[in-house]
């Protein structure tokens, strides 16, 4: 199956060479592969990463998420990875560089059931990894996911950046009443993007409004015990008939 891999990154160019530059290589995947920076970190990207396409996008993760699902032709399986990957986890708690064979899966059981964004299970803890796929309203993490360019403009980006997986998820299952998950495969990194410096209690608040606010009917917002922080649930709703073939 044909498909594109998009990674935003910013200032993190030998961080990316060092991680997911290393799985997609071993992957055999780096021709299929755009990282999206701002227009000052250009040839630096191009200097340490000459085998992949660099691309000068917009600063900003919203703004660059934007710019990637405009990016590529309507229609376009993109798949979005962030540039600190080590390997992928599966279910039996070992792990694989098999991008592409993950990647084409995903994708194919998106198309199988009419959806237009697929992900994978949100936790790297195989004790909570079960088989199979979900199609119900799920989150999926932002880090490893994919979706189909242009079906909606912008690809269900919210105006800031912190959550913006969890405004996707609920966005594209509003829009088809189903999105992929793969439950027994999940991502390894060094870093928690939520809990990055940059983020403060107010963003998240802010956040955690927003898609509360657009997705009533799918989210609910609520604080961690020990931090204060404010994150959201998502709601269980009623399985769904899905085809068999």
């Amino acid at each position: 199956m044909d498909f594109c891999i998009a990674i935003p990154s910013y200032n993190r160019s030998a961080l990316f060479l060092t991680k997911t530059y290393n799985v997609l290589r071993l992957s055999g995947l780096l021709d299929k592969t755009s990282v999206f920076v701002v227009p000052e970190e250009e040839q630096t990207y191009k200097d340490l990463c000459p085998d992949v396409r660099i691309v000068v996008g917009v600063k900003g993760l919203p703004e660059q998420l934007r710019f990637i699902d405009a990016y590529y032709p309507v229609g376009t399986k993109v798949m979005r990875m962030d540039d600190d990957i080590d390997f992928l986890v599966k279910k039996d708690g070992s792990k694989t560089y098999d991008v592409s064979a993950v990647v084409a899966e995903g994708f194919a059981e998106m198309s199988r059931v009419g959806a237009n964004m697929w992900g994978i299970y949100p936790v790297a803890n195989p004790y909570f990894m079960r088989d199979g796929y979900s199609h119900g309203l799920a989150f999926c993490i932002g880090c490893f996911c994919g979706w189909v360019a242009g079906v909606v403009p912008g690809g269900y980006i919210p105006t800031r950046g912190n959550k913006e997986d969890v405004y996707r998820s609920c966005g594209y299952f509003k829009r088809d009443g189903v999105i992929v998950r793969r439950n027994d495969i999940a991502v390894s990194t060094k870093f928690r993007r939520g809990d990055s410096l940059t983020a403060t209690k107010e963003l998240h608040d802010a956040c955690a409004d927003e898609i509360v606010a657009d997705f009533p009917e799918y989210a609910t917002k609520y604080y961690r015990k020990k931090s204060g922080w404010a994150e959201v649930r998502l709601k269980r709703l009623p399985r769904l008939a899905l085809p068999t073939v």
